[in-house]
This record gives C-alpha cells, sequence and structure tokens, in this order.
C-alpha cells in the first residue's frame, strides 16, 4: 500500500507523520493522538499518515495502506511506549 521511497522521501515522510501527529495531540490532547490507545488513536494514525502522501513528494499511500501503517505503529506502541507510563 505504499510506494517505493529513497531515502530522502522516507525520512521527509517520517518527519511529516511525525509533525501531523504532534499538531493533532497538541490541538486535540493525548486520547485523540496517533498514539493514543483504542480505535480513536488508529483511525487518526490511518488519517496521518493517509494525509502525509498530500505533503510529501513521491509518497502514495493507499487507504489499506494506511491501514496497515496505522496497525504496524499500534503494535510497536504497545511494546515500545512512546511515554514512561
Amino acid at each position: 500500500g505504499f510506494s517505493r521511497l529513497t531515502f530522502g522521501t522516507a525520512l521527509l515522510a517520517a518527519i511529516v507523520i511525525a509533525l501531523f501527529g504532534y499538531v493533532i495531540e497538541a490541538i486535540g490532547g493525548r486520547q485523540i493522538s496517533p498514539y493514543g490507545h483504542g480505535i480513536v488513536g488508529f483511525i487518526v494514525s490511518a488519517i496521518v499518515i493517509y494525509a502525509a502522501q498530500f505533503v510529501v513528494p513521491g509518497l502514495r499511500v493507499t487507504i489499506l495502506g494506511a491501514l496497515l501503517g496505522a496497525f504496524v505503529i499500534g503494535i510497536v506502541d504497545m511494546f515500545i511506549p512512546t511515554k514512561v507510563r
């Protein structure tokens, strides 16, 4: 569900996704952030990943790819939390 990326494009995509996530967390709080738990965090993660393709040149993401990426983020966050709880 993702286009092939060069290292520079992948790095730019990671920065854009992190910035989108930061802005969403600043506006809506931790409960709706991409790294929050639950279905809302999952949906927001998918939207952030999908929206990044409109900012990063060369990045193309399908809806299924965004959903799978959000799922992977959720799994990784379960084992490596972004904040000590």
